[in-house]
């Protein structure tokens, strides 16, 4: 029997939150997941030059 890493990408597994003192079950493939949210250019403010 060989011991390897655990891949959190491949297997369930749980987490605690200490926030509400619990544990939550965490999918296999979410990190696999695509992006698809909203992507914003960073904030640049207009400072005058000198």
């Amino acid at each position: 029997m060989t011991t390897g890493a655990f891949d959190f990408t491949d297997h369930s597994h749980r987490r605690y939150n200490p926030l509400t003192d619990s544990w939550v079950l965490v999918s296999p493939h979410r990190a696999k997941r695509p992006w698809l949210g909203q992507q914003e250019a960073a904030f640049k403010p207009d400072i005058p030059e000198y």
